[in-house]
C-alpha cells in the first residue's frame, strides 16, 4: 500500500490540517483483499444460487390460451318500433354493444355450459373441488366450478374496436385451448337462443 499526501485546503473556522494520509490501493492490494474474503464470496454465491434454483423448481407451470372474437352489429341491435316510425333504425353505440357482449361471455350461464360440456373433473383436479357449506351435490360442485372458472377466464374489449380478447389459464395447455374453443361455441349457441 502506498500513501499519498495531497495538498491541504483551509476549512471554515480557521483550522487547517497539515496533511491527510489516504491509502491508494493498487491492483495487487485489490487481489489480496479479494483472496482474503474468498470464502465469504463463495458462501454468498452458493446461497443465492440455491435460493434461485429452489424457487425456479417450485414454480407451477401455467399456460394461457388466447383468442379474439369480433362482434358485428346485427339486426338484433337495431330498433324497429311496432307502431309508428319514431326512432326507427336507432342502434346503440358500438362500445356499448361490445361491452354488453363481454358481460354475456363472462356470465355464469355461459361458464356453466362450458363446464357441463367439457366436464368438471377434466377442468379441475377433483381433489381441489371442496364444498365447505352444505351437502356435496352436483349443483354445488358446478357452482364451485363456475367460481373457479371465472378466476381463470378473462374477457376484455379492445379499445375503439369491436374485438373482444379472451384468455383462459390452466396447468394443461390442451385444456386451456379446449376451454376457449368450447367457450366461443357455447357463447354463439347462447346468443342464437
Amino acid at each position: 500500500m502506498t500513501y499519498h499526501t495531497g495538498p491541504s485546503y483551509p476549512r471554515s473556522g480557521g483550522y487547517e490540517p497539515t496533511g491527510s494520509a489516504r491509502p491508494q490501493l493498487d491492483f495487487r492490494d485489490w487481489l489480496s483483499l479479494l483472496w482474503r474474503e474468498k470464502w465469504l464470496m463463495i458462501i454468498v454465491f452458493i446461497l443465492i444460487s440455491a435460493l434461485g434454483i429452489a424457487f425456479a423448481t417450485t414454480l407451477q407451470k401455467s399456460y394461457t390460451a388466447t383468442a379474439r372474437l369480433s362482434i358485428l352489429l346485427g339486426q338484433e341491435y337495431v330498433f324497429t318500433p311496432r307502431v309508428g316510425a319514431a326512432g326507427e333504425g336507432a342502434a346503440p353505440k358500438q362500445e356499448q354493444i361490445v361491452q354488453s357482449e363481454v358481460e354475456v361471455i363472462k356470465s355464469a350461464q355461459v361458464a356453466e355450459r362450458v363446464i357441463r360440456k367439457i366436464g368438471l373433473d377434466r377442468l379441475f383436479n377433483p381433489e381441489d373441488i371442496q364444498i365447505t357449506q352444505g351437502p356435496d351435490t352436483p349443483e354445488r360442485r358446478i357452482a364451485f366450478g363456475v367460481d373457479q372458472f371465472k378466476r381463470n377466464f378473462s374477457a376484455a374489449a379492445s379499445t375503439n374496436t369491436t374485438v373482444i380478447q379472451l384468455g383462459y389459464q390452466s396447468k394443461d395447455p390442451v385444456i386451456a385451448a379446449k376451454v376457449l374453443n368450447t367457450m366461443i361455441d357455447e357463447y354463439l349457441t347462447y346468443r342464437r337462443e
